[in-house]
């Protein structure tokens, strides 16, 4: 059942010249609506054993998906593992916790 009773932030992580001429990351978010989908058990090991821990998966308008590696959803800031298309007009993202940098 679609609801749309939920909000992301998908963020564009952007690189900018600090007054040092030093290449810096500035997040660009934008929030868009959300369906919070079960994760099964096969994702769930899957990411087990990669060495990450899936957090979330949800469905957003493919309108809206730019591509973003980087979200913030239910107040943690996690990494889209997996995109994948849903029909035309959908897109699931897998999101997983990791520590380090790719977070950043």
């Amino acid at each position: 059942m679609s609801r749309w009773d939920r909000t992301v932030e998908l963020v564009a992580v952007e690189y900018e010249q600090d007054a040092e001429r030093r290449q810096v990351p500035v997040d660009r978010p934008r929030r868009v609506f959300c369906n919070e989908l079960s994760v099964g058990a096969e994702a769930y090991y899957a990411a087990a054993q990669a060495g990450h821990a899936m957090a979330a998966r949800i469905e957003v308008r493919a309108c809206e998906y730019r591509g973003e590696r980087v979200c913030v959803y239910g107040g943690r800031r996690l990494v889209v593992a997996r995109a994948q298309g849903s029909g035309a007009d959908y897109v699931r993202l897998d999101l997983e916790e990791e520590v380090g940098e790719r977070c950043q």
